[in-house]
């Protein structure tokens, strides 16, 4: 029927393509702004003083605090200066954290 070699050679696709449709894995899972409920658990609410970049700066700096130090989702190497700021908090709270990435993450 089939040799030792074949049923390899299948299992070996099959995995690939498992592989293929599974995605990324959580590591590199993208952070995108959080939902409202979790902005407000941060005190990140919209001011309607603010400007539309500093807001969207805001949501983004609360997501990859939430990514980083609530799910433990850690980019593989920081891109931005942001980001390595951020990294560069362990251990302080949200409030701590956001005051010592406040210029390089466009915060204010």
């Amino acid at each position: 029927m089939f040799t030792t070699k074949q049923l390899a050679a299948v299992a070996i696709l099959a995995v690939c393509l498992l592989a293929l449709l599974a995605g990324k894995p959580a590591g590199d899972a993208s952070v995108s702004p959080p939902e409202a409920k979790a902005r407000e658990s941060h005190g990140v609410i919209p001011e309607p003083a603010r400007a539309p970049g500093v807001q969207k700066a805001e949501e983004i700096f609360a997501a990859r605090y939430a990514a980083y130090y609530e799910k433990g989702i850690y980019p593989g190497l920081p891109v931005t200066m942001c980001e390595a700021r951020l990294l560069a908090c362990r251990g302080l709270d949200f409030a701590a954290c956001r005051e010592s990435c406040r210029q390089a993450c466009g915060l204010r």
